[in-house]
């Protein structure tokens, strides 16, 4: 290419950053005649990502200005890398939260079994609470065997979705109350394949072959974890 415009360099440095190849993503930043706000989050979050604390800090000190979503790639990288303290840290410095950043400090805390009472803190800071906020503290009190909370939060919900829907079922059916399970998931408004694995494995795991024989044979479509799951 004769010339390269910004976005045609970020693209390059996004590519590179996504395969893992940071070392060739920074050679490509560095060269860059000229970088915007997206030019410096596509790195910042993949150093995130990474877990490279302080490589990701150094750049994020450098920023001629930041936005939105460097802070949310930054709070969202360093909380998939495990780094739960400088995420939380880098999160209540942000000058302005949106719900997607709420949502990625809920999730992490919400998806390491000793932080679920972080997560309900979280969650209870919440300016507001979107579908993603409360099916993620199901799947949470799920992950506890919580069965009581996580029902009582999909009742609460304003609005369901179909992910909300195979959060209750699958927690119920991994945590033996496969009544309850059946009973939720003949009431589910649209067929998945999700909820309906998690009702033939808890099925086969208490010993039910027959119960799950006649749930296998009702699914409309089968995949591997169904097939694997009546062998």
């Amino acid at each position: 290419m004769p010339q390269r415009s910004v976005v045609t360099w970020n693209a390059m440095v996004n590519a590179l950053a996504q395969d893992a190849q940071l070392d060739q993503a920074c050679a490509v930043f560095n060269v860059m005649p000229a970088r915007d706000v997206v030019s410096w989050n596509g790195l910042v979050a993949a150093y995130a990502a990474k877990g490279h604390f302080f490589l990701c800090q150094d750049l994020f000190d450098l920023m001629p200005q930041r936005d939105e979503v460097t802070w949310t790639a930054l709070v969202s990288g360093l909380s998939e890398s495990g780094n739960l303290h400088e995420a939380k840290l880098y999160f209540n410095n942000m000058p302005e939260r949106n719900d997607v950043t709420w949502n990625v400090m809920l999730s992490c805390y919400a998806q390491s079994f000793h932080n679920h009472d972080q997560a309900l803190e979280i969650f209870q800071r919440m300016p507001r609470h979107d579908v993603v906020s409360w099916t993620v503290m199901i799947q949470a009190f799920g992950q506890q065997g919580d069965v009581g909370e996580a029902r009582s939060f999909f009742d609460k919900m304003p609005s369901v979705s179909l992910v909300s829907w195979t959060t209750i079922i699958v927690t119920y059916a991994q945590n033996g109350y496969l009544d309850e399970a059946k009973s939720v998931l003949e009431k589910m408004p649209l067929w998945d394949l999700v909820p309906w694995n998690a009702m033939v494995t808890g099925y086969a795991d208490a010993g039910h072959c027959c119960a799950a024989k006649d749930c296998f044979d009702t699914m409309h479509h089968r995949g591997v974890v169904t097939w694997n799951s009546m062998i």
